[in-house]
């Protein structure tokens, strides 16, 4: 899912279009085209996603007894949301950003398994990117527009609920933090490395604190893979092994090749002391490779799915050139030309789905894929094409929280 925030723009017809079909929602079954429809089994119940995009209104899908059902339609105003998944609660949260004319603090609503509404808040921190666990009790969240973060409550009495005031990162430098790591009493936020008014990709740093009351600081620390000497320019993706680990995804080319610029992945963690180190995983120039997608890792992260892409100035989204797996361990490629895009897996050990991208022999671009079989990576899992007939394009799905 992409992390960096463009221009947006939505016709007025499509914004009534969104709005008219939650209104009549209330009033029959909530079974709609929207989201695709009829599944045709009962294969996916339960997955949730956004459906929409950043230059338009956007919709929470769930499948629901076979069909693709309208959760909630957002504010037209909401065109930049993401969606979090709690295993631990089995609580999903729906996080809306509001840009522009409309900046204000975040919103959050939080849904049940069954896609109820349990409650929500208008309180978070403005444009919050990321969530990460500190503890049972509390969660971190980090705010890009003022470079800060908050605990929040996960108590069941105040869940959401801001616990004490916003704490900034830096007092002297401009942060816009996308992605936080806990470990122990530490946490670090990572900066996203972009200039907005250049519009032209810069270092990524971290920024480490001693707690959420920020007790102690350490210096910024560019994201720099000290053996190969590469930097993480323009941190636009973040895919979280752990609560402590991320991958990142760096300096996407949105205005089309730039020759001599890198694109790389990067292997981030924070250590117990509050140490962090960065390794690249794989890296291209410019001019070969624009945009390099996380779609996802495996069940174990040993392997992380990835999607390598060009792009050109009216197509920042990209066009797929090659997908694969890559091992985190030995750097080993696997190519994967059955399916390729956003991955997310199920939960009850009843398989995995894939939003494809690209057509493919297995699947075509819009189509959710299932996959079953003790590990994605060979010949012989099951594949079945799930025949859901979206109205408006698959965004993302849900960005799990870490306990460990």
């Amino acid at each position: 899912m992409d992390q960096f925030r463009r221009p947006k723009f939505f016709p007025a017809i499509f914004s009534f279009a969104v709005l008219s079909a939650c209104g009549q929602s209330e009033l029959k079954p909530r079974v709609s085209n929207v989201c695709g429809g009829s599944a045709g089994s009962d294969v996916l119940d339960g997955l949730t996603w956004i459906a929409g995009s950043p230059v338009q209104a956007n919709v929470l899908c769930q499948v629901r007894q076979s069909k693709g059902t309208l959760v909630q339609a957002l504010d037209p105003e909401s065109r930049d949301p993401l969606l979090f998944f709690d295993e631990e609660t089995s609580i999903q949260l729906l996080v809306e950003r509001f840009s522009g004319r409309q900046s204000r603090p975040t919103r959050v609503s939080w849904f049940s398994m069954s896609g109820e509404r349990i409650g929500q808040r208008g309180d978070w921190p403005q444009n919050v990117y990321g969530i990460n666990m500190l503890s049972n009790e509390s969660a971190v969240v980090s705010g890009f527009d003022y470079g800060v973060f908050q605990k929040v409550s996960r108590k069941a009495g105040t869940f959401a609920a801001p616990e004490g005031a916003e704490f900034a990162l830096s007092s002297e430098a401009q942060v816009r933090p996308v992605h936080l790591l806990t470990s122990e009493a530490w946490i670090a936020a990572i900066d996203n490395g972009y200039d907005l008014i250049s519009y032209r990709p810069e270092e990524a740093k971290i920024y480490v604190v001693g707690n959420a009351q920020g007790a102690e600081r350490r210096d910024a620390a560019p994201v720099k893979d000290v053996q190969t000497g590469v930097s993480c320019k323009n941190a636009f993706q973040a895919h979280a092994l752990t609560r402590s680990r991320v991958l990142l995804s760096c300096n996407p080319q949105y205005f089309g090749p730039s020759k001599g610029q890198t694109v790389a992945v990067f292997d981030v963690r924070l250590s117990p002391d509050g140490s962090v180190s960065a390794r690249e995983l794989v890296h291209f120039d410019a001019a070969e490779v624009q945009r390099i997608d996380i779609f996802g890792s495996d069940r174990d992260n040993s392997f992380v799915f990835l999607g390598y892409k060009s792009t050109s100035k009216d197509n920042y989204s990209g066009k797929l050139l090659r997908a694969g797996w890559l091992s985190l361990s030995g750097g080993e490629w696997i190519p994967e030309d059955r399916f390729s895009g956003p991955l997310a897996h199920l939960a009850e050990g009843r398989g995995s789905v894939v939003a494809c991208q690209a057509d493919s022999g297995q699947c075509q671009s819009g189509q959710f894929l299932h996959l079953s079989g003790s590990s994605l990576r060979q010949k012989d899992i099951s594949l079945r094409s799930v025949p859901m007939s979206a109205e408006i394009p698959f965004l993302s799905f849900a960005q799990e929280i870490k306990k460990q």
